[in-house]
């Protein structure tokens, strides 16, 4: 599990450009859930089109692999 915490951690980090990675981590510490989720909003689409592109299949995808949590115990 601390892996793919990892993992993911990674992959954000990639995929958010220098100049918007401070604003993702102090956007995160949000404590209002809606707030949150508008400002994170906000960034994604401040990213350059091929890294949102990126985002988007990810998240896509792991949106697949959550609905099948029953058979692959994630």
């Amino acid at each position: 599990m601390v892996c793919k915490c990892i993992y993911v951690y990674v992959l954000l980090y990639l995929l958010f450009t220098v100049e918007l990675y401070q604003s993702v981590i102090k956007a995160n510490q949000t404590e209002n859930s809606e707030r949150r989720m508008l400002k994170l909003k906000k960034l994604l689409h401040e990213l350059p089109e091929m890294n949102f592109e990126t985002f988007h299949f990810l998240a896509r995808h792991l949106a697949v692999v959550a609905s099948k949590e029953e058979v692959n115990k994630v």
